[in-house]
């Protein structure tokens, strides 16, 4: 079964200007996310990550996981949600390390017939190994 299978560890840094670019897109304007002259004398000494940032691993995720042959169920899916736990700020300049385990599978039967309900867990660790955010996501896929 897959259920408690974990992915080897996949990185990002992050990036000054992506971080701003993202929070910016979303609509971020708090100077912690998008003004690095106003962050620095924040009391994170610099630019931020803004809530959900840590998406843009979403990719590299799926790539650990099929490195150990854990791949959707079905041909179709859409995302459930997300659950995020911020335990320390993500800055510009992290290495951040994460890891991703499926730690739950669910079927029911619903309208678009067997539906499948997965639940992913992700722990992102900084460089200095503290763990920053713990992400929780509903993925539901469909035939």
């Amino acid at each position: 079964a897959q259920v408690s299978r974990k992915t080897a560890p996949y990185r990002l840094r992050m990036e000054t200007e992506d971080l701003i670019r993202f929070a910016k897109m979303l609509g971020y304007t708090h100077p912690w996310y998008v003004d690095e002259e106003k962050a620095r004398t924040s009391r994170y000494g610099g630019i931020i990550a803004a809530p959900t940032y840590l998406i843009v691993m979403r990719r590299l995720e799926h790539e650990a996981f099929a490195a150990v042959d854990i791949f959707p169920p079905y041909p179709n899916g859409v995302d459930g949600g997300s659950a995020w736990q911020y335990l320390s700020p993500v800055r510009a300049g992290d290495l951040i390390t994460a890891a991703a385990r499926v730690a739950a599978f669910d079927e029911r039967a619903t309208k678009l017939g067997s539906t499948l309900f997965e639940t992913i867990e992700i722990e992102y660790r900084n460089q200095l190994d503290q763990l920053a955010v713990r992400q929780r996501d509903t993925r539901i896929y469909f035939k």
